[in-house]
This record gives structure tokens, C-alpha cells and sequence, in this order.
């Protein structure tokens, strides 16, 4: 079930972004909560993170928090996915962070506010 869940996500991002990858194969990696997030970001990145999400192109992994997770933040990280996979040169972080916030715009305009419980 949430295989398919994510793949409805995904191909849900992609009509959104008009972006249609072939053959994506990426992860996710769902961590107990925002300080394991921030514990991830500041392995690869050596920085402070206090976010509770982000995709790294390096590892192809979207890392994000159980304890906050929602359907618009899942969308928000599947479009840098997305992009990073779409474009050869990939764009500058802000175009990708407009983009992102409108495939959440778009989520929660199509679904409404979804809880996690609503998405396992």
C-alpha cells in the first residue's frame, strides 16, 4: 500500500511540475523526528538544519520526519527529486523552492490538509 501511495505521489508531482522522469528510482528515509533530520544534514552537510525535510542529490534520498510528516512537505521534497533528475544542469535552489512550494500549493488545494495517519 505504500508503495503505491508513493507512486501516486510521484506521478501526482510530476504532472504538477509538467516534469516526467522515466525510470526514477530514488529513497526515502523516514526518521522519528526533526532533530534526526537535522542529524543527517549536518553528516553530509556539516551544517545546522532546522528544517524536518530535504532531498540530497548525492545519496538520490529524501530524508523526513514521522513526527511531522504531511503530504505537502512528501511533494515538496518528491519535486526536488524531480528536478534534480529532469534538468542536466539542475536550477538554483530558489527556482527549486518556488517550485516545490507551489507542488505543495497544489496538493492542499487538490486534497486538503492530509495528516500522516492519512498517508500510511
Amino acid at each position: 500500500i505504500l508503495g503505491n501511495t508513493l507512486d501516486y505521489i510521484f506521478l501526482e508531482v510530476s504532472d504538477i511540475l509538467d516534469m516526467h522522469v522515466q525510470d526514477f528510482e530514488g529513497y526515502i528515509e523516514v526518521l522519528p523526528d526533526q532533530a534526526s533530520v537535522d542529524n543527517i544534514y549536518k553528516k553530509y552537510l556539516k551544517a545546522d538544519f532546522n528544517e524536518r525535510s530535504f532531498y540530497f542529490t548525492n545519496t538520490n534520498t529524501i530524508y523526513i520526519s514521522l513526527d511531522d510528516i504531511t503530504l505537502g512537505m512528501l511533494g515538496h521534497e518528491i519535486s526536488h527529486a524531480i528536478i534534480s533528475h529532469y534538468f542536466v544542469v539542475s536550477p538554483p535552489s530558489k527556482i527549486q523552492e518556488v517550485l516545490g512550494g507551489y507542488v505543495e500549493y497544489k496538493l492542499r488545494e487538490s486534497t486538503g490538509t492530509l495528516q500522516r495517519k492519512d498517508l500510511l
